[in-house]
């Protein structure tokens, strides 16, 4: 099984709210276009953390897979406006509906 994300502190920025996250490794979800990734590094800063953080208490899960489960949302909605050529559509409580533009 592929290892999940790790975020710790860079220690070798000169930023203290940057936040490198390592191990990011491909699961198998694939969408139109999207190159195989094997391992990458990527710094996130302390915004997207706290983001990041919100979304793990909202959804009862661990930072890794509110990380995992945020980006592969956004390629799903990537694939499908872009590639496909779909809507993305939502219906507020007044039942209107407004189309996301990406």
């Amino acid at each position: 099984m592929a290892k999940s994300s790790k975020i710790r502190r860079n220690v070798n920025s000169q930023d203290p709210s940057v936040i490198r996250v390592t191990n990011i490794s491909s699961y198998g979800t694939r969408f139109v276009g999207m190159p195989p990734l094997d391992k990458t590094r990527i710094e996130i800063d302390r915004e997207v953390v706290n983001l990041l953080n919100w979304l793990s208490q909202e959804q009862g899960l661990p930072p890794e897979m509110a990380l995992k489960k945020a980006v592969v949302t956004a390629a799903y909605f990537q694939d499908l406006t872009t590639y496909q050529r779909g809507k993305l559509l939502v219906q507020n409580p007044d039942k209107s509906i407004n189309e996301i533009l990406l």
